[in-house]
């Protein structure tokens, strides 16, 4: 069976959630092995 690992990061708003993204993105991440999930979105922009 293959290993799978997994990370998963919450974030207070939707400002903190971008800035990690582009911080793994600098790092050479996988960009096709990242998800994201969120919700209520309005919220976290005001």
């Amino acid at each position: 069976m293959p290993q799978v690992n997994s990370v998963v990061a919450i974030h207070d708003t939707h400002i903190q959630a971008e800035q990690a993204v582009r911080n793994l993105q600098k790092s050479g991440f996988d960009m096709k092995k990242l998800s994201t999930v969120g919700f209520d979105i309005r919220a976290s922009l005001q």
